[in-house]
């Protein structure tokens, strides 16, 4: 594909969405850019993609949350698998490290943590706090 891809692109796929609480998305953005509006997290666009899928689908599209897949990867990831209809591999608990053709464009840029590991860890401890949070929590539904 060329151009912009939305989800209304694939709509011969299975959807799951993998969340992550808010002040850890902010902590993590702000490393690696200048946090100038909410809406450059993505939380709003995620949200029209759920809804998209839920009522395409009439059915509640499968979430992960980041920090119950770290704390229970291979329970979380079966759930996930079995909600996807796909076979659970207990090798997907694993990886080589390095890129990986798959990362595509913004894996050099998000993902130096994943490509130094070989498995899944636990969760960071970085989380913004105070006026840095404000972003995130705008993003929260009221």
């Amino acid at each position: 594909m060329v151009g912009p891809v939305s989800i209304e692109d694939m709509p011969e796929h299975r959807h799951a969405f993998l969340i992550r609480a808010p002040e850890r998305v902010v902590a993590s953005y702000r490393k690696k850019n200048e946090l100038r509006r909410p809406e450059m997290l993505g939380f709003a666009q995620l949200r029209r993609y759920f809804e998209f899928e839920l009522n395409r689908s009439c059915h509640v599209p499968p979430v992960g949350v980041s920090d119950d897949i770290l704390a229970d990867p291979a329970r979380v990831l079966e759930r996930l698998c079995d909600a996807l209809d796909i076979p659970w591999e207990p090798a997907m608990l694993s990886w080589q490290t390095g890129p990986h053709a798959e990362d595509g464009v913004w894996g050099a840029h998000w993902y130096d943590k994943v490509n130094a590991s070989t498995g899944f860890g636990a969760a960071p401890d970085e989380t913004a706090t105070g006026r840095r949070i404000r972003p995130g929590r705008r993003c929260l539904p009221q």
